[in-house]
């Protein structure tokens, strides 16, 4: 067992300097986003929106990073993951500055659409950059290790989201709660300015494609092997679509519908959160036992008898504990999804698939949570659990349909046509 141990930590050592800066932005940008994650719904709410704008303020999110993500990248193939991970990090400080700072419907809007495209950027480009920075030895223990530390610096930004507006009250007299709220958020935007520190400091040695691509329509939208992405596709929208009638919604529920306090919900998403850091820090020992495809899913699939027990039960410590469970499930099997989408791309395409898959998840996640938003205005609490688990199970199956003849584990995947 010791062994094993030590062989799982070398494989960390492995990593090269442009690795470990891209893991030293991910965990300042989470920290501050792990304020902002715990805050920002309650605080529209707060001062004096609806339920059903809020839902309308996140689903132009949602649709904005699906709509602009093939574009995005196919830029990244073309103008490098370094730079378009830098320009989406600044466009993301000044839009995030602009929605914790105004209370005017459209710009709001407005501001959210710039900050999903950006987001979009950003989140394709780190993919691709984490294949190209890795060998097969380490790689599956790169991508686990950056979405470990990812949600593990969200738990201390969620723990300080949850004592941020009590030290507002007690120490600077702060007793309007949309205020404090505001505040706390104003150290979101600090945060996330200074990830962009590290990732000034990366060096990218790689082949940039021809800037021809971006000057025709065909060629923004050509692949390969258009079948594999539309099977990979699949999955994405069955699961973006069911997670986003639910999980932006989380905190409304545990505040209106189970009665916790803003402190109790702090602490449990900073304790859901620290369980997703273990579990996908401890994935690529799954990986090894059953592959990337099998991995993804059983933990789909496994999340789905938890997400049950939040309809079910009533009191704080039973819904917060099938929480825990469901969410570290779900965001477990992500780095061995990705990684075997990137393994199984052609370098020139791995922005543009990248791109692709980010489409599909969020633009379906934009419309479950434009129902999950009127859902939360009727106090239908509990009605889109039952959809997104009938979503969870139809898109493991047909996953695993489709690719269940894959050869692969902890090295390079081949994708054999089923």
């Amino acid at each position: 067992m010791l062994d094993r141990v030590r062989s799982y930590l070398d494989k960390l050592t492995l990593f090269n300097r442009n690795a470990k800066m891209l893991l030293s932005s991910t965990i300042i940008y989470s920290f501050g986003y792990g304020i902002y994650r715990v805050l920002f719904n309650l605080y529209i709410l707060e001062i004096g929106f609806s339920g059903a704008f809020l839902g309308n303020l996140l689903a132009v999110n949602f649709a904005a990073a699906g709509i602009s993500s093939i574009p995005a990248g196919k830029v990244c193939d073309v103008i490098g993951r370094k730079r378009s991970m830098v320009l989406s990090t600044v466009v993301i400080t000044i839009s995030m500055l602009v929605l914790v700072s105004v209370e005017i419907k459209a710009i709001l809007l407005f501001a959210n659409v710039i900050r999903g495209s950006a987001n979009a950027m950003r989140r394709i480009s780190r993919y691709p950059f984490m294949m190209e920075q890795s060998d097969e030895e380490e790689r599956m223990h790169l991508f686990s290790t950056s979405a470990s530390l990812r949600m593990f610096a969200g738990v201390g930004g969620r723990v300080l989201a949850g004592i941020l507006p009590a030290l507002f009250l007690y120490y600077g007299g702060v007793t309007i709660p949309a205020v404090q709220n505001r505040m706390a958020m104003l150290i979101t935007v600090f945060f996330i300015a200074v990830s962009l520190v590290p990732l000034l400091k990366i060096v990218e040695e790689r082949d940039y494609v021809d800037k021809k691509h971006l000057t025709s329509l065909k060629n923004w939208i050509k692949l390969e092997d258009t079948q594999l992405v539309k099977k990979l596709l699949v999955n994405s929208v069955l699961i973006g679509f069911g997670a986003g009638l639910i999980v932006q919604y989380f905190n409304v529920f545990f505040d209106q519908f189970i009665g916790m306090s803003r402190f109790q919900i702090g602490v449990l998403m900073a304790v859901g959160r620290s369980s997703m850091g273990v579990s996908v820090f401890l994935l690529p020992i799954l990986v090894n036992r059953v592959g990337k495809v099998r991995s993804v899913i059983v933990t789909q699939l496994f999340s789905v008898p938890f997400l049950a027990l939040m309809t079910i039960l009533r009191s704080p410590i039973g819904v917060g504990t099938a929480y825990v469970m469901r969410t570290s499930l779900m965001n477990m099997n992500h780095p061995a999804f990705n990684n075997f989408m990137m393994e199984v791309t052609p370098e020139s395409e791995r922005g543009t698939v990248s791109g692709w898959n980010y489409f599909a998840r969020r633009l379906s996640r934009g419309g479950g949570v434009l129902g999950g938003g009127y859902a939360i205005a009727r106090k239908a609490y509990i009605f889109p659990f039952y959809i997104t688990m009938g979503c969870y199970v139809l898109g493991s199956l047909l996953y695993y349909y489709f690719f269940r003849k894959a050869k692969e584990g902890m090295k390079k995947a081949k994708w054999i046509d089923s």
